[in-house]
């Protein structure tokens, strides 16, 4: 009898550590063979990182973090606290998590990319929005993130040309999408 309770217990702490894997970045993976009810349950405990800091006075966050499966657009803010102007661009690359790694989600075969750059002055704030529609299949439950390409700071003197270019890596927002 204690040795089938044993095996019992060991069954069941089996089954929970699979369906609460770990991974080096610590995002639990929803796609290891658990079931939707425990796929639905991990998405709840996950806390995506939706608020990236540039530099001090400059930040990024999405609008909302939590998305509806088959979402046509994701609403990034965009707010500048300080003397400089912050550049960025139009190219994004949309990833999922999957088996504990990111991977790039598809896009259409034909998709076209334009180079846009974006300015946005200082004491200033903008709201962007990413259209989901160059993906080959519109978002399923998971967890996702966006990375920009780098983005950039400078100073704007007083007769409106830029100095003092300074890079910075590109952005990185997690999201979830879940019934």
């Amino acid at each position: 009898m204690i040795r089938f309770f044993s095996l019992a217990v060991l069954l069941i702490f089996s089954l929970l550590s699979a369906c609460s894997k770990e991974t080096t970045n610590g995002i639990s993976d929803a796609t290891d063979g658990c079931s939707k009810k425990e796929e639905a349950s991990i998405l709840d405990d996950v806390v995506p990182n939706s608020l990236w800091t540039v530099t001090d006075g400059i930040t990024i966050s999405l609008v909302q973090n939590i998305y509806p499966p088959g979402a046509t657009s994701i609403e990034i803010t965009l707010k500048n606290c300080t003397d400089y102007v912050l550049q960025y661009g139009q190219g994004f690359i949309i990833e999922k998590f999957e088996n504990e790694v990111w991977r790039d989600v598809e896009t259409v075969e034909d998709q076209i990319v334009t180079d846009e750059g974006y300015i946005l002055y200082s004491h200033d704030s903008a709201i962007f929005t990413i259209d989901t529609g160059f993906l080959r299949d519109p978002l399923k439950a998971g967890i996702y993130r966006i990375t920009s390409r780098p983005l950039s700071v400078a100073q704007l003197d007083e007769m409106g040309a830029f100095h003092s270019w300074k890079n910075y890596p590109p952005f990185q927002l997690e999201f979830i999408v879940k019934v």
